[in-house]
């Protein structure tokens, strides 16, 4: 608050935390994520309240009821702001628009199917205290069904124990990348994230992932980046809207997505553009084939994918470590090995 606000009596009353939601035609699953966000506010103590946090909805031109789901909450929560894009404007200007809406000090990008887990919130503003001079943080996920009635596994490649700070861009980005694609488990200082939007020319990387090019430049200008490993989002499975193209295609999104931004960020050949094809490569490309084809993908799409995968990945550890085995082994004994994976993590479970 400048002087002359509190020589004239006024008060700053911006919220520590935007919670930003980018959504197209999710009205059936934002009732769960709004409804967790009003328990959590609601629950809000030590001085904190709802007038703390701040929800924006940027909706993408639905064709479904979201106005009607959205009007519904209008008065249960204290702070709520409803963009509405008069067209698609695509998925990655819808994060932006989301956040450009916002006036937190930090901006929550939540998926518009996901939801808080208990206690989120308020770890959330916490760690915003905590981690007031980083760029940013990411926080942890819990994996469940598409109807978040069972909990699943999920990778966590940071294995951190406890909150912490990573200095460096280049150190940051290499721990964080594999959880940076998740957007629910971001939350960014907003008049850095907007600097960064009004600075660089983020187009060439409108492909699902430009928060990677975003971060990566933020972090650039700020570098550090704080984790927390508390859960504080659940993430919904099997709901993945950027599948309705196909597998082959959603795999390829990653491909471009990672690969793209971080060459954009840090430049093809530095060292953490070879770190992150390589994780990228034993993660996320390696779960989309093993996935496909053990699940009958076609022969063609298999092939296909190969090939996109020896083009990009041929010189990591991981294309022969991880992958090339893979594409080599016949589908049936593939599928046999899985069961029998499966079968002995179940029995070593119930002993």
């Amino acid at each position: 608050m400048s002087q002359a606000d509190a020589a004239s009596g006024m008060v700053d009353t911006s919220p520590i935390l935007s919670i930003c939601i980018p959504t197209y035609n999710r009205a059936a699953f934002l009732p769960a994520l709004l409804d967790s966000i009003l328990s959590e506010i609601n629950g809000l103590t030590q001085g904190l309240s709802g007038k703390d946090v701040e929800i924006v909805i940027s909706d993408n031109n639905s064709t479904d009821d979201t106005d009607r789901v959205v009007a519904s909450y209008q008065e249960l929560l204290p702070r709520l702001v409803f963009l509405k894009q008069t067209e698609n404007i695509g998925a990655d200007r819808n994060y932006i628009a989301a956040i450009a809406a916002s006036s937190g000090t930090f901006s929550w990008l939540m998926g518009s199917d996901d939801r808080v887990e208990a206690g989120g919130v308020a770890h959330v503003l916490s760690c915003a205290q905590r981690f007031q001079d980083a760029a940013g943080f990411t926080i942890g996920v819990k994996g469940y069904d598409s109807r978040f009635e069972a909990e699943i596994a999920i990778a966590d490649s940071v294995n951190l124990n406890t909150a912490t700070l990573i200095e460096g861009a280049e150190e940051a980005y290499a721990v964080f990348i594999e959880q940076f694609g998740f957007i629910s488990a971001q939350i960014v200082r907003r008049e850095l994230w907007q600097a960064t939007c009004e600075t660089h020319d983020f187009t060439p990387y409108l492909n699902a992932y430009v928060h990677l090019f975003i971060i990566g430049k933020m972090l650039q200008d700020r570098p550090c980046w704080g984790y927390t490993p508390q859960v504080c989002v659940g993430w919904r499975s099997g709901n993945d809207s950027f599948l309705q193209d196909g597998w082959l295609k959603r795999m390829n999104l990653d491909v471009v997505g990672y690969g793209n931004a971080t060459a954009g960020v840090f430049g093809k050949d530095s060292l953490v553009s070879k770190k992150v094809r390589n994780r990228i490569a034993g993660s996320h490309i390696y779960r989309h084939y093993i996935f496909a084809k053990s699940h009958d993908a076609s022969s063609e799409s298999l092939k296909q994918a190969a090939r996109i995968i020896y083009m990009n990945y041929i010189d990591t550890k991981a294309y022969w470590t991880k992958l090339f085995p893979l594409i080599v082994t016949p589908a049936p004994v593939l599928r046999l090995a899985r069961h029998v994976y499966r079968q002995i993590r179940y029995l070593a479970g119930r002993r």
